[in-house]
Formats: C-alpha cells, structure tokens, sequence
C-alpha cells in the first residue's frame, strides 16, 4: 500500500468509527417535567372596574397553545355611546386566590352596542388557573381618516 493511502485510511478511520457509533438503534430522550395542568376543569370569571363594557356570559375559553402561552378569548358587550378603543387584562388566580398570570389584548373601532371578540395572550402561568379577573378600559376611538 502506498504511504498515501495509508495517511488517508488513518484520517477516515475516526470519522467513519463516529458515523457507525450514531448510528445505534436507541433513539436520544430529554427527561421532561410531570405534566400539571395549567388551567383547571372549571374556571371561575369575573368583571371588575367602571368602564362601559359588559362581558358576556358563558363567552370565555382559556388554552394553553404549543408555546405553553395562556390564550383567553371572550366577547365583550359595548354600552359605550361612540365607537371605542377596549382593551382587557384578564388576571388568572389559582385556587387559593394567588396570582399566577395575567393575559392582555383589545381592539379598535368597536362600535357603540356592538359585541367584540376578544383574544387575550400572556405568557405560560406559575401555577393551575382557577379563575379570572377581567378589566375593560375604554377611550373614544378616533375618527377613522377618509380619503
């Protein structure tokens, strides 16, 4: 064999011991923690504060998505007498009444008696929700721009 040859099966040799090495049939596991659940099988929903907005009953889901973020969706009432502004922040309570999250979100233009749908996002809770806390605030939507 020339020294060549010899040179070059000495340099593939490790490569092709580190192929064959992963290669095995055990397929790589990442220990994960005990799931718990994030949002308890009944929530109990509140409204608090002044402004002219009304949530609606039986409106209000809570999820956990893929990037564990909490997702609140709800429909708001307004009894409002001009198009608004809404924005809601949704704190999440465990059981024993600690805080363990909050979710905000809004929307423009809502007209005056109109319902809205609402999607609150916040990040993934410190402990299982038990209930939620909405409050609404208001300011006078301005005056969309014609053209």
């Amino acid at each position: 064999m020339t020294r060549v040859a010899t040179l070059m099966r000495r340099a593939l040799l490790p490569a092709v011991a580190v192929a064959l090495v992963a290669c095995g049939s055990d397929t790589p596991t990442v220990p994960q923690a005990a799931a718990a659940p994030l949002i308890a099988t009944s929530v109990s929903v509140k409204q608090t504060g002044d402004a002219p907005v009304k949530l609606v009953e039986n409106s209000v889901t809570l999820k956990i998505d893929d990037a564990k973020l909490i997702n609140v969706t709800l429909t708001a009432h307004s009894t409002a007498t001009r198009a608004v502004t809404m924005s809601a922040r949704a704190s999440l309570y465990d059981k024993d009444g600690k805080l363990v999250g909050d979710a905000t979100g809004g929307a423009l233009q809502v007209q005056p008696n109109a319902d809205v749908q609402l999607k609150l996002t916040g990040p993934t809770p410190s402990g299982t929700v038990s209930s939620a806390t909405f409050e609404f605030t208001t300011i006078p939507a301005p005056t969309p721009l014609s053209g």
